[in-house]
């Protein structure tokens, strides 16, 4: 996991939470954009979205990149 470009020693969910809160502070309306390779566990996907419900962040998007 990364958050603005900057990777997560500890990719589990509390440590998560507490990054994206820590990203979001002083932001009305924060957003987590996903990006996941196609080959990415499916898990690890719905890790991000827990701990972006779990650090109070509503708006939850996804980015896909085309095949090549």
């Amino acid at each position: 996991f990364a958050i603005n470009a900057v990777l997560l020693n500890n990719p589990d969910v509390a440590s998560l939470t507490a990054a994206l809160r820590k990203a979001s502070e002083g932001q009305q309306e924060p957003t987590v954009l996903i990006r996941a390779a196609a080959n990415a566990a499916h898990q690890l996907v719905i890790t991000g979205m827990q701990a972006a419900r779990q650090a109070g962040i509503a708006r939850v998007h996804f980015a896909t990149q085309a095949s090549e």
